[in-house]
């Protein structure tokens, strides 16, 4: 089996259950410190259409049209379980958002887009440069995209924890290792190598942040797993933890403790 075919058949299977999951406090507050992120550039004060590349079972697509009544868009995903889950989430506003089930390497579409969002897709994505250009080539001029990727040091850190050599060498030669038995391997990015692509597609960045900063979880402390002590922390001290995180959340020099890094760009393509 492929690593796409993996990838598809573990969306596919975690389909059901992926929004409780979601519900995990740690996820929360994560989830948490990214729309605060996203609403800074959010078109407020006209109409807009965003694009939702691999929306999954539209958590992001539903935050911005339950809060920019504006707004339109369309979300795309390769999972059938996935998206049906965000058919009934989105059942209320299917005049203003339409779901497309489609391989995003194999997407075509003919129109331009205000705000372009790929939140969690490029740690399953294996051809970086395609999706930032294809991003690219569907922005409108001064339109806005926000990616978000698995810190490649934090991956590194993990693994260190885990004792797992091996898969460090392995990252160190391709970037793409394991986190957890639960789920597919993973494609780890920096920094760094987002903004080059941004820059080489004509995308000038405007800011970059790291999430959570503070806040660690463990290398057992998967998506699945009950052995999550950050959780039993965050239980009775959220409020207090995202208070904290939020004085760090935005500052760039400490992007890079993220777990996870998101970087924001604008599209400006300069007259030659």
């Amino acid at each position: 089996m492929s690593r796409e075919d993996d990838i598809l058949k573990h969306f596919n299977n975690i389909s059901r259950s992926y929004d409780i999951n979601n519900e995990k406090l740690y996820w929360q507050l994560s989830d948490k410190l990214l729309w605060n992120i996203i609403v800074d550039y959010i078109p407020k004060d006209k109409k807009f259409k965003f694009l939702d590349l691999g929306g999954g079972t539209g958590t992001w697509s539903k935050l911005i049209l339950d809060n920019y009544p504006l707004s339109n868009g369309i979300l795309v995903d390769y999972s059938d379980g996935m998206l049906k889950q965000a058919t009934e989430k989105l059942g209320k506003y299917a005049n203003r958002i339409e779901i497309i089930n489609s391989d995003i390497n194999n997407f075509t579409i003919d129109e331009y887009f205000d705000f372009i969002l790929n939140i969690y897709l490029l740690p399953f994505f294996t051809n970086t440069n395609y999706l930032i250009k294809f991003i690219s080539d569907h922005l409108k001029q001064y339109g806005e995209v926000l990616s978000v990727a698995e810190n490649y040091y934090n991956g590194l850190a993990l693994n260190i924890l885990k004792g797992n050599i091996e898969n460090i060498n392995e990252m160190e030669r391709n970037k793409i290792g394991k986190l957890s038995e639960f789920v597919p391997e993973l494609k780890f990015h920096t920094i760094e190598e987002i903004s080059r692509l941004y820059i080489n597609n004509n995308i000038e960045v405007k800011n970059i942040y790291g999430f959570p900063i503070v806040s660690s979880i463990g290398y057992s402390e998967s998506l699945t797993s009950e052995n999550n002590s950050i959780s039993k922390i965050l239980s009775t001290n959220f409020d207090d933890i995202y208070k904290l995180e939020t004085k760090y959340v935005k500052k760039k020099t400490l992007a890079n403790r993220g777990k996870y890094i998101c970087v924001v760009g604008e599209k400006n393509e300069k007259e030659s």
